[in-house]
């Protein structure tokens, strides 16, 4: 890996690490442009206060650094409902 992925590698499994605006290499994407930043957020603006689904809708911009979690009352149905328990 390079030491970029090994980065973002390294970023994914700490809870403790801070990146920002750290472009994801290419080779990874598939040549589609990506940002790795961190996501801080309110748990009252989770369906029940609870993160239930690896997909939440963020909102962002070129023009900030950072990025933001749409509240759950904007989600669609499917994002808001809980997991299926078969």
């Amino acid at each position: 890996l390079s030491p970029i992925a090994q980065f973002i590698g390294d970023q994914l499994q700490s809870e403790l690490c801070f990146a920002d605006d750290v472009p994801a290499p290419l080779e990874l994407t598939s040549g589609t442009d990506v940002t790795l930043t961190n996501l801080f957020f309110d748990r009252n603006h989770l369906p029940d206060r609870v993160l239930r689904t690896p997909v939440v809708p963020v909102l962002t911009h070129k023009g900030i650094t950072g990025a933001l979690l749409l509240p759950f009352w904007h989600w669609p149905n499917e994002l808001r409902a809980p997991p299926n328990r078969a």
